[in-house]
């Protein structure tokens, strides 16, 4: 007898600020701050007039992401090995490591959304 699952992720929006200006309060211009929605440890970074949001944990040795720098081509540094991931699209810059998850935001009109 063969048994086949099927393993379903559920994903769902967030709201995590009432709108872009109280997420720009929070996480002003050129930092990174650390938010936890349900058991995600998501790092939120604000580059420019964009935020990024992308799992804390460095994918090379669990280093938080949150302690790490945002260089001039917008990636994530890592502050223990300098790996560097695009913050667009999660992938490691050399491919030394797997990338980096990077979770989706919505903003409008009822507010600011990450989806977990």
């Amino acid at each position: 007898m063969i048994f086949t699952y099927s393993i379903y992720s559920i994903m769902e929006w967030k709201k995590v600020f009432s709108g872009v200006n109280e997420a720009g309060e929070k996480v002003p211009r050129g930092t990174i701050r650390r938010i936890i929605i349900k058991s995600h440890i998501i790092s939120l970074a604000h580059v420019g007039d964009h935020f990024y949001a992308f799992e804390d944990s460095c994918p090379h040795k669990s280093v938080s992401l949150k302690d790490g720098t945002i260089n001039y081509l917008g990636e994530i540094v890592c502050p223990l090995h300098n790996y560097q991931y695009d913050l667009k699209t999660g992938r490691e810059c050399n491919s030394r490591t797997r990338d980096l998850k990077i979770y989706r935001i919505q903003i409008n009109d009822e507010g600011f959304f990450i989806e977990v």
